[in-house]
């Protein structure tokens, strides 16, 4: 997991994880998609 992953996860905007899910599953993946965001961050 190298730093241009979160780079570019950070640029593009939340509607575009969204568009992924289900209008129901997309707050849950909001939530996950920070935390491994945070983790990340972390491991660096």
């Amino acid at each position: 997991m190298g730093p241009h992953w979160v780079h570019s996860r950070r640029r593009a905007p939340l509607v575009n994880n969204r568009r992924r899910w289900n209008w129901n599953q997309a707050p849950k993946a909001d939530e996950l998609a920070d935390m491994q965001e945070a983790v990340d961050r972390f491991l660096e």
